[in-house]
Order: structure tokens, then C-alpha cells, then sequence
């Protein structure tokens, strides 16, 4: 089964986490603390690429495609999709959190699931070209290191 666990370096998350785990279940969760966001690891090397998307730029996106595109499907991300190697410790700087560890995708996989080690591993990310060149669209944060930083800035 798969387990969302809201708080996972909590009180209770800290402990039910491993225990959900052992019990076979895949297990993703959050955590609101940036010192504790330095535990999200970089799995088999972190070469899977990421794209990124701010929440703005998805609804402005939207918008011009509702009011202006032709049917069809568009990818809304930045414009620097990146591997996970290097995102995941931008990240965790931007926050002041500790460095990632790495880890194999053998224990990535008992620890995270399938899922979460291919998206570290083989992911390939996205190209936002058609939607910049059909609907007019850019990214407000062209880059998701633009995009980190005026979050965790947010953030504080």
C-alpha cells in the first residue's frame, strides 16, 4: 500500500515511518522543518532529471491555454529541468539545512519504494518549448534554482 505520511521527522512520523516500511508499505512524507529537510537523500547517484513549475506559473499557463491554445497537451515547467544530484543539495542550502546524504537505489528502494528511486535514477524531465511557443507562455522563475531561492525566502 501506499502511505502519505504528513510530519515525517515528527514525534510520531520519526517512528511510524520505519515501522509502515517494514510492514511492506511504500511511504512518502513531508516535514515542514528546513533543518531536517537536509534527511531527503540523493538515491543511485541522483541522475534522474527533474522540471520544476511555481504554482503561479501553472495557473497563468492554464489561463492561456483556456483563453488562447489549441487543444493539446503542454508541459508547464521551467526552463532548466535538472538532475536530482544537483537540485536536492540546492535545495537543501537554500533552506540552511544539512548537505543530502547519497545512497544506493537498493536501499533507496526499501526506504522509499519504486517509485521514488526511479524518479532519482532514470526520470527525464520536460520541455516547456510548445507552451512558450503556442501560448505566449514564460516562467515567472526560469530556473528552478530562481524558483528555490524565492521560496525559501518565503519560507523563513
Amino acid at each position: 500500500m501506499r502511505v502519505f505520511v504528513a510530519g515525517g521527522t515528527g514525534a510520531i512520523g520519526r517512528y511510524l515511518i520505519p515501522a509502515l516500511i517494514a510492514d511492506g508499505h511504500q511511504v512518502t512524507a513531508s516535514t515542514r522543518s528546513a533543518g531536517k529537510a537536509g534527511r531527503f537523500p540523493v538515491i543511485g547517484g541522483g541522475t534522474g532529471i527533474w522540471s520544476f513549475c511555481e504554482i503561479t506559473d501553472a495557473a497563468a499557463a492554464t489561463a492561456a491555454a483556456v483563453t488562447r491554445g489549441a487543444p493539446g497537451i503542454y508541459n508547464i515547467v521551467d526552463d532548466e529541468p535538472a538532475p536530482a544530484a544537483e537540485w536536492v543539495p540546492f535545495l537543501a542550502r537554500c533552506l540552511g539545512a544539512e548537505a543530502p546524504q547519497e545512497i544506493p537505489a537498493s536501499l533507496g528502494r526499501e526506504l522509499a519504494g519504486d517509485f521514488l528511486v526511479a524518479q532519482m535514477t532514470i526520470a527525464r524531465g520536460s520541455s516547456n518549448a510548445k507552451a512558450k511557443r503556442e501560448l505566449g507562455w514564460a516562467p515567472r522563475y526560469a530556473t528552478w534554482r530562481e524558483g528555490f531561492g524565492e521560496w525559501a525566502k518565503s519560507a523563513e
